[in-house]
């Protein structure tokens, strides 16, 4: 008898063990932030109502989950979005919430012959570190302010004709400003297509001293990659790869070209010393598809200067 009792008791105070058990609240982990920038409060239990004005944090898209707790690792946000609708931009950290944001397409950027092959992106956004870094640049005070000297321009080519002396010269026009021509002498005939450049945005340097080729004023010149001699060939073939600078597609007729990670020049000289431009030519040079002086990209407000199908090393003049 007195173990039956004995066992009730236990029964009992088991009971009530697990009644206390049941009846206290169960935390959820904290939220992530929520779109205004404030930390969201902790969750409630399901069961329960959600307090007035309470916010819910917005899904970024129907396949999304509607919060990424802090705590989370890069490996759990991409199993919450198994159909690919979240990129991970930044894995979560103890401090701070991961950050996502919409997919990036397959191959990163579509336009290839004006992305820079020298960056690889990886599908979260995040540069390959298994890339090698790209030279570092030579550019020293004195080729800084040399530069600074020139003035560099985007121009649209609208005429071209044949010299009427040379059988390797042509005459170009070009659109610098909105109703603003420049008439250009250029060694480009056994190297480019006349249907290939009519119409063509090129860059120029403007500030040259005007000279006369063949007879024929030259107001500005076209700056050209040139490729090295190929093997087998004598200097006086003429047989090097030759191809103009373009600006970034997005560029328009106008635009100043400058060093990345500056501006334009804003006190070009009114003409550029022909020994500063000596200097500057052979710091003009071609890597990885784009062009670049003493080692710094030129680029235009809308992205780089480009040259096709020459390899690093080419001249620019």
């Amino acid at each position: 008898m007195s173990d039956t009792s004995s066992l009730e008791k236990a029964l009992e105070t088991v009971n009530k063990l697990i009644d206390r058990l049941q009846a206290r609240p169960s935390k959820s982990p904290a939220m992530a932030s929520s779109g205004d920038g404030h930390e969201g409060a902790a969750a409630l239990r399901e069961d329960a109502p959600r307090p007035s004005g309470a916010s819910t944090p917005t899904k970024l898209n129907a396949d999304a989950p509607s919060f990424v707790p802090q705590a989370q690792t890069l490996a759990q946000v991409a199993a919450a979005s198994p159909s690919g609708g979240l990129t991970v931009l930044k894995p979560a950290t103890s401090d701070a919430p991961a950050i996502v944001g919409p997919p990036v397409p397959p191959g990163g950027v579509s336009d290839k012959a004006h992305a820079d092959p020298s960056t690889h992106v990886h599908p979260a956004g995040t540069p390959d570190p298994s890339a090698e870094p790209g030279p570092s640049s030579s550019l020293s005070p004195g080729d800084e302010q040399n530069f600074s000297k020139a003035w560099l321009q985007v121009g649209r080519v609208t005429e071209i004709e044949d010299h009427p002396n040379s059988e390797k010269l042509i005459v170009v026009k070009v659109e610098i400003a909105p109703g603003e021509m420049r008439q250009v002498v250029a060694g480009l005939k056994k190297h480019v297509k006349k249907e290939d450049l009519l119409l063509k945005l090129v860059v120029l340097i403007l500030n040259l001293k005007p000279a006369k080729l063949g007879g024929v004023a030259s107001e500005a010149m076209i700056l050209a990659g040139e490729g090295p001699l190929a093997a087998g060939t004598d200097e006086k073939d003429d047989q090097r790869k030759v191809k103009v600078l373009e600006p970034a597609v997005s560029s328009s007729i106008g635009d100043r070209v400058f060093l990345e990670g500056g501006v334009p020049s804003d006190s070009p000289d009114k003409k550029l010393s022909s020994k500063v431009w000596e200097k500057m030519v052979p710091l003009l040079t071609i890597r990885g598809g784009h062009a670049h002086f003493a080692g710094k990209p030129l680029v235009t407000s809308s992205g780089p200067v480009f040259v096709e199908e020459l390899p690093d090393g080419s001249t620019i003049h």
